[in-house]
């Protein structure tokens, strides 16, 4: 047994005398460590099956880097990544392994070239094999003096050697830290059974300054991001602050990406695909205002959002579209995905655009600005007859319209709005009918319409022009109207040279009814009327003005009357002299649309209405002595007659119901009550 030993010990030490050259021209070429395959997610073809046999010392890097097409594939992305492929057991003979002290990372780390410095890192990339996933491990941090380029036929994946590594700018370095033709993949570093061993930082910080491109440009092939890395504090004039897609698709399985500010696409600008899945944090990125949210913008109609896969918890997306459309496709689930619904998406992601709205199905939804309903006339009131008119409005509103008349100068007609009117389309004529009109007094008609969010328009309202009315005796000629055609109506008529306006004073109003003395017994109420100042004017001119009673008020009271009846409640017994005031509108005429318009403008005339003094030997009202005095010097408004009752006489108020029963009983009373006193103290006086 001794001898056997003896034998091993020294075939052992001649090997490792003749393998010692080979261990020092490796150390010269660069640290070579074991990788895990399909640790990127670009699409590789199948690794043939370990061998049987035992390789060759000589070829141990044969079947470790799966090959992908020459074309830039579509990365198919998945949240957890496929089982790797076991390498083939490549035995070394321990005499020829390389010393420990030459490898720098974590033994379990994946295979890869190891950089430490700017230069390795572009002279791992050209000497990576073309086509073929090609595993380069940081072993530091890096600060670029210029762009790292990925060209169209690397296929480049950029790891850490086991630790935490940040890439940053050199001061003067303005432009894209990494320009992608090919593929690019960031990622985490990975032990042999998967675990996650180091991350990587990419900042684009310029020192408050603001550069000239992207974190990472992709004019072609893919770029591939995962959970570990962050992307962050890039200010740029240009599009995209931390990717700019303009040519390739973007894959997102996780990650952050932060702190980015850009014209569009603060965190992302994309004309193609953004692929996302996975635990992702896409927030806190503006345009270069510093305020405004912007993180991943979709220009054009191919670019999209694709969800490859369900969110983790806590994913947090914002997305617009630059320029977007009605109906536009933004956000779209990839082919094949199950357990992922459009709802569950919009959970997550956000939209950060203005005047548009994500609908369920990923497509842009025009916001429709808040309308305030509006009607407006449309064409000329036309009378069909002394009590009838029809007209033709306009509203801006999908809804229902109201109409109505009222006597010009008096309340308006309310309506029912909570009734559904007559239907009406935005923006489409619709015709006014109205019929029964007043035929002895003039008319303003009254429109409203209510949207179907039940909000109403202002009530607006058209004085009826009473000179073209059927059935006036004195009607306008037909030579003094002539009316501007409308196909090229005058935007500011101007008044005939010749005519003079006539602005009547409101003093000259005149009132009826009330010239004799009035017998203001209770509850007894006298009819009277106003005309008006310029009423009379049958051949009205541009610029002509005549005053419309309102309503009339006791002068020191504050009580609106609106009823032209006069009379008190309790009654006034003597002769008194009571003013009273009568308020009036101005009315001006409008030549070209023939037409009094009302203006804000209201004066009153003063009216001293007279009492007679009642007989004290008539029965007096309610709330008279019998004696001619008492009673209120109040006037007021019949409450409980119309517009258009019939007046009250003075004799109504002397009836039977008023008369003094009451004090006639009481009186009565007392005397009983006072006789039956006496009779009991007389009786106690005999007794005793």
């Amino acid at each position: 047994m001794r001898k056997k030993q003896l034998f091993a010990m020294l075939l052992a030490g001649t090997l490792s005398i003749g393998m010692a050259p080979t261990s020092a021209f490796a150390a010269e070429e660069g640290t070579t460590v074991t990788i895990e395959e399909g640790t990127a997610d670009v699409p590789a073809e199948e690794v043939p099956e370990a061998s049987t046999e035992t390789p060759e010392p000589s070829a141990p890097e044969a079947s470790v880097t799966p090959e992908i097409p020459t074309e830039t594939p579509t990365p198919e992305v998945t949240v957890t990544p496929e089982t790797p492929t076991e390498a083939p057991a490549t035995p070394t003979p321990e005499a020829t392994a390389t010393p420990e002290a030459t490898i720098t990372p974590t033994p379990e780390i994946s295979e890869g070239t190891v950089v430490k410095s700017e230069a390795e890192l572009n002279a791992a990339i050209a000497a990576a094999p073309e086509t073929e996933p090609s595993n380069i491990l940081l072993d530091g941090d890096l600060s670029l003096t210029a762009t790292i380029a990925i060209p169209a036929n690397k296929n480049i994946i950029i790891t850490t050697a086991g630790k935490d590594v940040a890439i940053s700018r050199d001061g003067a370095m303005k432009g894209n830290m990494f320009q992608v033709e090919g593929n690019l993949t960031l990622q985490s570093g990975k032990t042999e059974d998967g675990a996650t061993a180091g991350s990587i930082t990419v900042s684009g910080y310029l020192d408050g300054n603001k550069a000239d491109g992207s974190i990472v440009n992709v004019s072609g092939g893919v770029f591939v991001m995962d959970g570990n890395v962050t992307l962050c504090d890039n200010t740029t004039a240009a599009n995209g602050g931390a990717v700019a897609n303009v040519g390739g698709r973007v894959i997102l399985t996780g990650g952050t990406i932060t702190g980015n500010q850009a014209e569009e696409g603060g965190a992302v600008y994309s004309e193609g695909v953004v692929q996302v899945q996975g635990s992702l944090y896409i927030s806190d990125n503006t345009k270069t205002d510093g305020t405004t949210p912007d993180n991943i913008a979709l220009k054009g109609e191919s670019a999209v959002l694709e969800v490859s896969n369900v969110f983790a918890e806590g994913t947090k997306i914002g997305v617009h579209a630059v320029e977007g459309k009605e109906g536009q496709k933004v956000i779209q689930l990839a082919e094949g995905v199950e357990g992922l619904t459009m709802e569950d998406v919009l959970k997550m992601v956000t939209y950060e655009g203005t005047g548009f709205t994500l609908n369920v199905d990923g497509t842009l939804k025009a916001d429709k600005p808040a309308v305030t309903p509006d009607v407006k006339l449309k064409t000329k009131p036309k009378w069909l007859s002394r009590t009838s008119v029809e007209f033709t409005c306009v509203a801006n509103v999908d809804g229902w319209f109201y109409a109505g008349w009222g006597v010009t100068g008096q309340e308006a007609p309310s309506f029912d709005v909570n009734k559904e009117g007559t239907a009406i389309e935005a923006n489409k004529e619709f015709k006014v009918t109205l019929k029964d009109l007043d035929e002895k007094n003039p008319i303003t008609a009254y429109v409203l319409v209510k949207d179907k969010e039940n909000n109403l328009s202002k009530k607006r309202s058209l004085d009826l022009d009473e000179k073209t009315r059927p059935g006036n005796t004195t009607p306008t000629p037909e030579a003094t109207v002539t009316p501007t055609p409308e196909v090229s109506p005058t935007a500011t008529p101007t008044p005939g040279p010749t005519h003079t306006p006539v602005v009547p004073s409101v003093k000259d109003s005149v009132v009826h009814g009330l010239e004799n003395p009035l017998e203001m017994w209770p509850n007894v109420f006298y009819s009277f009327s106003v005309t008006g100042a310029g009423s009379d004017n049958r051949n009205p001119g541009e610029g002509d003005a005549q005053w419309v009673p309102q309503y009339w008020m006791q002068e020191g009271g504050s009580s609106k009357q609106t009823t032209w009846k006069i009379g008190s409640k309790s009654g006034i017994y003597d002769e008194k002299t009571l003013p009273i005031r009568i308020y009036l509108k101005k009315y001006v005429y409008n030549a070209e649309k023939k037409q009094w318009f009302g203006t804000d403008e209201m004066d009153y005339i003063t009216y001293e209405v007279r009492t007679a003094k009642l007989s004290p030997s008539g029965t007096p009202g309610a709330g008279g002595n019998g004696d001619g005095t008492g009673g209120s010097d109040t006037l007021v408004t019949d409450p409980n007659s119309s517009e258009t009752g019939s007046t009250s006489s003075a004799s109504g108020a002397k009836t039977a119901d008023e008369s003094p029963v009451g004090n006639m009983l009481m009186l009565a009373f007392a005397s009983v009550a006072a006789g039956g006193y006496v009779l009991v103290r007389r009786r106690k006086k005999e007794t005793e």
